[in-house]
C-alpha cells in the first residue's frame, strides 16, 4: 500500500513535470502577447519579479487573525501582460527566490513553484486565446473583458486543485472531495485581485503616469491598516492578558478560559457556523470573565453558599465584563456574547433573564462550554465531576438551563471523544478535510 508521503512525492513530480511540458509547447507554439523590445521585455519581467516577491512577502492583514496575500493581482498582470512562457518563467523565478527566503523545505519549494508557474501559463494561454486581439491598446473592450474572465476561472480551478490535491494526499482524504469542499472559499478574494490586476494593467498601458499617483495613496493606506491592525492586537492582547490574571486569582479556575475558548471554537465548528463568527466567538470565550475583576477576591475564594451580597457581585460581573470588551473593534461582536453567557434558555438566568432565541447563539455556546468546563474541575467548594457524569447533567438541563441543539452537540462531542480514548486503537472517524496542506503554500489567503 502507498504511503502518503511516497504519493504526495510523486504527485509532485508530476506537477512539476506538467509545468514544464507547458512551458516548452507554450515557448515552440503558444500564442504570442504584443511584440516589445527586448529592453522592454526584460524590464518587464524584473519588475514583477520584484512586485511578485514584495506581495507575498507583505501580506494585507485585515485583522489580528487574517492576512490576504495580494501576490494574485501581480500575477494576473504577468499571465495579461507576457507570452504564456515568459509569464511562467517569471512566476517561476519569483516563487523560487520568495521559497527560499523563507527557507522552506525543498518539496515544498518545488511544489509551489511549479504548480504556481502552472496555473499562471494556463491562465495566460486561456486569455491569448480568447482575446480578440494580443493585448490591444483599448485593453477593456467586451471581448477582452470575457478572456480576462477566462483567465480568472482558468487560475482560480488549476491552483485549488493543485493544493487540495496535495493537501488530500498527505491524509489520504479524497482529492475531488477535498477541492470541491474548497474551491468557492478564495473565490471572491480571487475575482476581486484579478479584477484589481487588469485595472493596473490597463491605466499602466493607457496612462503610465497615472501609476505612481495610484501606488503612494496605496502604500500609505496599507501602513496604516498595519499599524492599526497592530494596535489592535496588542490592545486584544492585554485584554487576554486580564483575563487571564482573573483566572489565576483563584488557584481553581487557572486555564479556565483558554479551556473554555478551545471548546467553544470546537463547538461553534460542530454546529457548522462561518468562520469568522466562529472566531469572534472563539475570542468572546477567551475573556468571557474577564468582568469579574471588579469581583472581590473573597467572593470568587469563597468555600461555601454565596450570601446575597455575594450574588450581586457575581450577577454583575458579565456587564461589567461586556461594557469593558466593547470599546475594542476585535469584541465589537462578542461584547452581547460575554453580556449574556449566564443566561438560561428558560428565562431564569442573568443579568437580563431572556430566554431561548433571544439569547445570543454564542452566549449559549459559552455557557454549554463554561457549564462542562466548570463540572470537570475542581472548585473551592466541590470535586471535579468524571466525563460522563458531566454529559448527564448536560443532558439533564438541554431545553431548561441550555438551548438544547447546543447542549446535544456538546454531549457529541465529549461522547466521541470518551469513545476514542476507550477504543484500543484511537479514533475511527474520518479525518477531517484539510484547509490546504502542509504544501500548500501557494494558496492565496490565509487564515492566520
Amino acid at each position: 500500500m502507498t504511503s502518503p508521503q511516497s504519493a504526495v512525492r510523486r504527485y509532485v513530480a508530476f506537477v512539476v513535470a506538467v509545468a514544464l511540458l507547458v512551458g516548452v509547447v507554450t515557448l515552440v507554439a503558444g500564442p504570442r502577447a504584443e511584440e516589445r523590445s527586448v529592453s522592454t521585455a526584460v524590464l518587464t519581467g524584473a519588475l514583477l519579479v520584484v512586485g511578485l516577491i514584495l506581495a507575498a512577502r507583505f501580506p494585507l492583514r485585515l485583522t489580528p487573525k487574517t492576512k490576504v496575500h495580494v501576490d494574485t493581482a501581480v500575477l494576473t498582470i504577468a499571465a495579461l501582460a507576457l507570452d504564456p512562457w515568459a509569464a511562467m518563467g517569471v512566476v517561476a523565478a519569483a516563487t523560487a527566490i520568495h521559497e527560499a527566503m523563507r527557507r522552506q523545505p525543498r518539496d515544498q519549494a518545488i511544489f509551489n513553484t511549479a504548480q504556481t508557474a502552472l496555473h499562471v501559463g494556463v491562465g495566460s494561454i486561456v486569455f491569448h486565446l480568447l482575446a480578440e486581439q494580443p493585448i490591444p491598446p483599448r485593453f477593456l473592450e467586451v471581448g477582452n473583458v470575457a478572456a480576462v474572465l477566462g483567465c480568472a476561472a482558468a487560475m482560480h480551478a488549476i491552483n485549488s486543485w493543485t493544493v487540495a490535491t496535495v493537501g488530500a494526499l498527505e491524509v489520504g482524504a479524497r482529492p475531488r472531495r477535498v477541492w470541491l469542499s474548497g474551491i468557492w472559499l478564495d473565490a471572491p478574494e480571487h475575482v476581486a485581485q484579478v479584477a484589481a490586476g487588469a485595472l493596473v494593467l490597463a491605466i499602466a498601458r493607457e496612462r503610465p503616469w497615472v501609476l505612481p499617483i495610484v501606488v503612494v495613496p496605496a502604500a500609505l493606506i496599507y501602513v496604516s491598516m498595519r499599524r492599526g491592525v497592530q494596535v489592535q492586537a496588542a490592545t486584544q492582547a492585554a485584554v487576554e492578558a486580564l483575563a487571564s490574571v482573573v483566572d489565576l486569582r483563584d488557584p481553581t479556575t487557572a486555564g479556565h478560559s483558554e479551556r473554555v475558548a478551545l471548546r467553544a471554537r470546537q463547538l461553534a465548528e460542530r454546529l457548522r457556523l462561518p468562520p469568522p463568527e466562529v472566531e469572534a466567538i472563539a475570542a468572546a470565550a477567551r475573556v468571557h470573565d474577564v468582568g469579574k475583576v471588579g469581583l472581590d477576591p473573597a467572593v470568587a475564594r469563597k468555600g461555601g453558599p454565596l450570601n446575597a451580597a455575594d450574588w450581586d457581585q457575581v450577577r454583575r460581573h458579565p456587564v461589567v465584563g461586556a461594557d469593558l470588551v466593547e470599546q475594542f473593534p476585535g469584541y465589537a461582536f462578542g461584547a452581547r456574547d460575554i453580556r449574556h453567557h449566564h443566561e438560561r434558555w428558560d428565562g431564569s438566568g442573568f443579568p437580563d433573564g431572556i430566554a431561548g432565541a433571544a439569547i445570543p447563539l454564542g452566549a449559549r455556546i459559552i455557557g454549554v462550554v463554561e457549564a462542562f468546563d466548570a463540572m470537570t474541575h475542581p472548585t473551592a467548594y466541590r470535586s471535579p465531576l468524571a466525563a460522563e457524569a458531566a454529559v448527564r447533567e448536560l443532558e439533564r438541563g438541554a431545553g431548561s438551563q441550555w438551548d438544547p441543539d447546543v447542549a446535544m452537540a456538546m454531549v457529541a462531542i465529549v461522547r466521541e471523544e470518551m469513545s476514542a480514548v476507550r477504543s484500543p486503537h484511537g479514533a475511527t472517524r474520518e479525518r477531517p478535510l484539510p484547509a490546504r496542506g502542509a504544501l500548500a503554500g501557494a494558496d492565496r489567503s490565509t487564515a492566520s
